[in-house]
C-alpha cells in the first residue's frame, strides 16, 4: 500500500512527548520529501489527577493522524488521545508505542474505539494482549538497537554521537513509520503480530 499524497500529522498525547514527536515527524517528512503535520494533545497532570485530553492543538483534520508514546501501560492516555483526534476530525487514527508494558486495561486499546492499528517494538512482548488476529497489533523487532547500544556500553564506546549505526537504524526507523502511516490508507486486512526486520 502507497500513502500517495494523503496528509499525515504525527501527534503527541502530551505535551511531555512533544520533542519525541517532532523528531519523528521530521524523520517521516524527510522520508516522504512533503509536509507532515505536527499537533499536541493537551493533557495535564497535578497530584496524580489527569485533567484535560480532549484539545487537539495542531493539524488533524482530514489526515491520517499517528500517535506517538513512549509505553503504553493502562493505556487510557493513548485512547483519550484517539477519542480527541476523531473528534477533531481526523481520518483515521494510529498509534506507535516504544514499549507495551499492556496492563489489563489496556485491551480497550484494540477494542472498537480503539485506534486503527497499534504499533510496539519488542522491548517488550506484548503477552498480556490478546491479538485479536486481524492485523491491528503490529510487532517491530528492536533488537539491533539495544544490542548495538549494550556493546557500546560494554566496551566504553558512546551511545550518544550519531554514528553510521545510529544513522542506519533512524533511517530504518523513519521507513518504519511511513510504512506504518502507509498502511492505514491500505484495502488489504493484514495479519500481522510480530513483524520482521525489514518486512515494514
Amino acid at each position: 500500500a502507497r500513502l500517495g499524497e494523503t496528509p499525515v500529522s504525527i501527534v503527541s498525547p502530551d505535551i511531555g512527548g512533544a520533542k519525541r514527536a517532532q523528531r519523528l515527524q521530521e524523520l517521516l517528512a524527510a522520508r516522504l520529501g512533503r509536509e507532515v503535520g505536527f499537533a499536541i494533545i493537551d493533557k495535564r497532570r497535578s497530584s496524580g489527577v489527569v485533567s484535560g485530553g480532549d484539545l487537539v492543538v495542531g493539524p488533524v483534520e482530514g489526515r491520517h493522524a499517528v500517535l506517538v508514546d513512549d509505553l503504553i501501560s493502562a493505556g487510557t492516555t493513548l485512547m483519550r488521545a484517539v477519542q480527541a483526534c476523531r473528534k477533531a476530525g481526523a481520518r483515521s487514527v494510529d498509534a506507535f508505542a516504544s514499549h507495551g508494558v499492556f496492563e489489563p486495561e489496556a485491551r480497550q486499546l484494540l477494542g472498537p474505539d480503539g485506534p486503527e492499528r497499534l504499533v510496539v517494538t519488542d522491548s517488550i512482548l506484548p503477552t498480556r494482549l490478546a491479538d485479536p488476529g486481524d492485523g491491528r497489533l503490529v510487532v517491530l523487532e528492536a533488537s539491533a538497537l539495544y544490542g548495538e547500544a549494550i556493546r557500546r556500553i560494554t566496551t566504553g564506546g558512546s551511545v550518544a554521537t550519531s554514528l553510521p549505526w545510529a544513522t542506519t537504524i533512524l533511517s530504518t526507523w523513519a521507513q518504519q513509520a511511513q510504512a506504518m502511516v502507509a498502511a492505514i490508507s491500505a484495502t488489504t486486512v493484514y495479519r500481522v503480530h510480530r513483524a520482521p526486520p525489514g518486512t515494514l
